[in-house]
Order: C-alpha cells, then structure tokens, then sequence
C-alpha cells in the first residue's frame, strides 16, 4: 500500500490490477497494489479516472 497523506487523511483510494513499483522518499523499493491519497475533489477525479478506462 502506499499512502500519500495530506493533512493527516486521505480521500480516495485506489485498487490495482497489478502491483506498481514505487520508491519509498527514504530509497526503499516496494510493490503496491492500494495507492491511497488526498484529492480536493475526489468525486471529480474518480469520474475522470473512469472516464479513462476501457468499458
């Protein structure tokens, strides 16, 4: 999982199909497969994200 905190909550998360590479801000290297995070919006960019994906 890789939480992207913002004022000490998030507000969307993702699930993925398959695990994400990612590098940890101290170098550590990891998979994650929730990404979660704050969005000013988050019903807007959940739609946009859908609007994205193959039907």
């Amino acid at each position: 999982m890789l939480d992207l905190v913002v004022g000490s909550r998030t507000t969307v998360t993702v699930g993925l199909a398959r695990p994400l590479p990612v590098v940890r801000p101290l170098g550590a290297r990891v998979e994650a497969r929730v990404l979660r995070f704050h969005a000013d919006d988050p019903a807007a960019l959940v739609a946009g994200v859908r609007a994205g994906l193959p039907a």
